[in-house]
């Protein structure tokens, strides 16, 4: 059976959420960034932030914080140790999946490794079950298949890298590591990526130049290997297009 797809190739659809979030309960979060939301089996919702901190330097914290269904706050953590002047461990929370039951997992970035991280945490309280680096990794998405993590972005910084998919096992260990090109054009980041039970496929969107040095979307089809089943572009050709996001609809 083809899979279906539903891609946002331009605007940014996670701001009208994350505004409505704030909105409901009331609160106001400043000095933020990398806000990202998630919603679990059991209807909780949680809110991903980098909050901007200030002392003997300048760190992010990365923080999460879980709503029931109605949206009242049940526990939020900060994961960056604070000795009044400076921060003494940063950690960064750049978005999450849901990974079973009773843990999420989340990539973001480590300043004491100076790497690309994974760390899987208790739904319960935001208590970390395990942390893993992951090297030569600018992360971009996250996705849970079959009890496997998948980590998608690019091999270093967006506009020079290529597009990287790294597997991991259920206890953040490297299964696989495997990086993409096309015949023309060039392709710089996974911005986003979706499972579809149809044909048992991955579906990355990635941003990237067509022959034309244009801006345009190009869906990389993946087996659960990290295999490149085939590429293909979306959108106009006669104007620039910014990938921003894909759903694998049922």
């Amino acid at each position: 059976m083809l899979a279906k797809l539903l891609i946002f190739a331009a605007g940014f659809a996670a701001l009208s959420s994350f505004a409505m979030i704030a909105k409901r309960t009331n609160k106001k979060y400043t000095n933020t960034r990398h806000g990202k939301l998630l919603k679990t089996s059991d209807g909780s919702v949680y809110m991903f932030l980098d909050v901007y901190l200030t002392g003997n330097g300048a760190y992010n914290s990365g923080c999460i914080l879980k709503f029931d269904k109605d949206l009242n706050l049940l526990w939020q953590k900060a994961y960056t140790e604070w000795n009044g002047t400076s921060a003494t461990s940063t950690f960064e929370v750049h978005g999450a999946a849901e990974y079973d039951a009773s843990t999420i997992v989340i990539y973001g970035y480590s300043w004491d490794l100076l790497k690309a991280t994974v760390t899987m945490v208790n739904k319960s309280d935001g208590s970390v079950v395990w942390t893993k680096a992951v090297a030569t990794i600018r992360p971009e998405s996250i996705a849970v298949i079959a009890g496997n993590i998948f980590i998608a972005g690019s091999t270093n910084n967006a506009l020079n890298g290529v597009p990287l998919v790294v597997k991991l096992d259920g206890l953040g260990n490297v299964l696989n590591r495997v990086t993409y090109t096309k015949s023309s054009g060039a392709m710089y980041s996974i911005v986003s990526m979706s499972y579809s039970a149809n044909d048992n496929c991955i579906y990355a969107l990635s941003s990237g130049l067509d022959t034309s040095s244009r801006t345009e979307p190009y869906v990389l089809k993946l087996g659960l290997d990290c295999s490149k089943i085939d590429v293909f572009q979306i959108g106009s050709t006669s104007y620039e297009n910014m990938a921003v996001g894909i759903v694998a609809l049922p």
